[in-house]
């Protein structure tokens, strides 16, 4: 008995140790990537508008800086009703554009399996 409860701790002491140590993406390694970033967005603005794409959804927090620091941030959905769409990030430097398509999903069960989620 007492062999089992030494394997046991040794066990959960290995565990913790293989969490703790594994190897871990840097958060910037994660986030960072080249975008399209200006001051203002006037010129995305007026062919947003000509293609009929508005902001749908408005989302608060952060966003990775290539340092791996955090800076507050506002993101926008933007999407039309032919799927058109885009997602732009606003910090304090300005905006990016983080990514634009031609597909909107609505349906979380459709988007878990596309994230493969389950």
């Amino acid at each position: 008995m007492k062999k089992a409860v030494y394997a046991f701790f040794a066990f959960w002491i290995v565990m913790v140790a293989f969490i703790f140590f594994m190897p871990r993406a840097d958060a910037a390694q994660m986030f960072a990537k080249p975008v399209h970033c200006a001051p203002t967005l006037e010129s995305l603005i007026d062919a947003w508008e000509e293609e009929g794409v508005y902001p749908l959804v408005m989302l608060g927090g952060v966003a990775w800086m290539s340092s791996g620091i955090t800076t507050p941030a506002l993101t926008f959905i933007l999407v039309n009703e032919e799927g058109r769409n885009a997602v732009v990030e606003q910090t304090e430097s300005g905006y990016c554009l983080l990514s634009s398509g031609s597909m909107v999903e609505y349906n979380s069960d459709e988007i878990k399996q596309m994230m493969k989620w389950e």
